[in-house]
C-alpha cells in the first residue's frame, strides 16, 4: 500500500498504427487493492488529441470523483471509517443527489425520511448527517414540507 493516500490514481498509454489506448484504474490506497478499472480507446487519425485527452479526463473523473463514483461507493469502505457497508445507506446517498436536483416536495420528504433513518442506524456516518442538514436547511430555505417547531 502507498500510506498517507486513501486513493492512487494510475493510468499507461499505448499508441499502435494511429490508435491510442489509455487505461485507467483506482487503488485503495491503504492495501493497493483495484477498485475501478477501465480501458479508453481512440483513433488519432480521425480526432483531435486534446479533444481526445478532454474527453478521457472527464470520463475517468466522472467514474471516479463525481458524488455517484467510485470515491463515494460505500460498499467499498469498512464500516470502522464510519461509513455503513449497507446498501440502504448507499440508496439513500443516491437519493440525496437526485432530490437535489430537483429539490421536489416528494422527493425531498423521502430524502428526508431515508437520512434520518440512516443516521439513526449508523450515527458516526458524517456524509449522512451533512446530506441531512442540507435538507434541513432546504426545508426553511424552500419551504419544503416544514414540520412545526
Amino acid at each position: 500500500g502507498r500510506p498517507g493516500r486513501e486513493f492512487v490514481l494510475e493510468g499507461s498509454i499505448r499508441t499502435s498504427d494511429g490508435k491510442l489506448r489509455v487505461s485507467s484504474r483506482l487503488l485503495d490506497g491503504a492495501t493497493a487493492a483495484i477498485l475501478w478499472s477501465r480501458v479508453y480507446d481512440a483513433d488519432l487519425r480521425v480526432s483531435d488529441i486534446l479533444g481526445v485527452q478532454s474527453d478521457i479526463a472527464a470520463k475517468v473523473a466522472t467514474a471516479v470523483a463525481q458524488p455517484y463514483g467510485i470515491v463515494f461507493d460505500t460498499s467499498q469502505v469498512k464500516a470502522e471509517d464510519g461509513r455503513p457497508e449497507s446498501f440502504d445507506a448507499y440508496q439513500c446517498m443516491l437519493r440525496f443527489y437526485r432530490y437535489r436536483q430537483s429539490l421536489g416536495p416528494d422527493e425531498h420528504i423521502a430524502t428526508r425520511q431515508c437520512l434520518e433513518q440512516t443516521t439513526a442506524r449508523y450515527p458516526s456516518y458524517s456524509t449522512g448527517w451533512a446530506m441531512l442538514s442540507y435538507l434541513y436547511l432546504d426545508e426553511d430555505r424552500f419551504r419544503l414540507n416544514r414540520r412545526p417547531g
